[in-house]
């Protein structure tokens, strides 16, 4: 998960709707990587995002981008060793898995309707792992292909 944060170099802040600067953007990776060194709560990591820009960043708006980032970190850990063994020619797939709720998005439960697709197969969504959008809870379930 470290790898994530640290060697990332663009956060995809834009998601959420604003436009900020490569400064506060740069500001928000380092809290991050402090969440990583220190194993902040979700709402630690808020605190620390509110701090970068007050007038930016409230707390409902922190919390979403401390969540959706630290779900990103969570699934890009998941994937490396599943990419490790397709290194040494063992197959693996992957499908996409919802929450199964009203909350779910309709776009997400036609990928969960996806049979096991390759490990490097982009989702209509337009990701290889969740999240692809703000707030979103799906995870991936890896095996090896039979």
């Amino acid at each position: 998960i470290s790898n994530y944060v640290k060697d990332r170099w663009i956060l995809h802040l834009s998601n959420y709707r604003w436009v900020i600067s490569h400064t506060t953007k740069f500001d928000v990776i380092n809290v991050l990587k402090q969440w990583l060194d220190n194993n902040r709560t979700y709402n630690q990591v808020r605190d620390e995002i509110v701090k970068v820009n007050e007038k930016l960043f409230w707390k409902a708006r922190a919390r979403t981008i401390a969540v959706t980032e630290m779900w990103k970190a969570y699934e890009y850990g998941n994937v490396q060793p599943m990419r490790q063994l397709q290194s040494v020619w063992i197959d693996i797939v992957k499908k996409r898995q919802t929450c199964d709720d009203a909350k779910v998005r309709p776009e997400h439960m036609d990928c969960e309707k996806l049979d096991r697709v390759p490990l490097d197969f982009v989702y209509p969504l337009g990701v290889e792992y969740p999240p692809g959008w703000v707030n979103c809870r799906c995870t991936i379930l890896y095996r090896v292909n039979e």
